[in-house]
């Protein structure tokens, strides 16, 4: 997995839950992204995102808090994880 490692190597911020405040966080989400969406225009008919349904909150129609008194964040808006699949939603698009 790319993902977690990173988080644990770098260390600082990056190996806590204090890890957005790191701007390490940033250039490596947007790394991960982008391997995502290189992945999905090389595999179209794929499924996007699995697991469809999931017990744990991350299903595909499930609703991604980010903002709540205990996590604020600089925007009060939610999404769902499938609203969040097309990065062009958001107004960018990876080259």
């Amino acid at each position: 997995m790319l993902h977690t490692p990173v988080h644990r190597k770098v260390g600082g911020n990056l190996a806590f839950g204090t890890s957005p405040n790191d701007p390490v966080f940033f250039l490596h989400h947007a790394f991960l992204d982008k391997l995502w969406e290189d992945w999905k225009t090389q595999h179209p008919t794929a499924d996007p995102y699995l697991p469809a349904i999931d017990s744990n909150g991350h299903g595909l129609n499930d609703t991604l808090v980010f903002n709540n008194a205990s996590h604020p964040a600089p925007w009060t808006g939610s999404w769902t994880v499938k609203q969040t699949l097309d990065p062009t939603a958001f107004g960018y698009e990876y080259v």
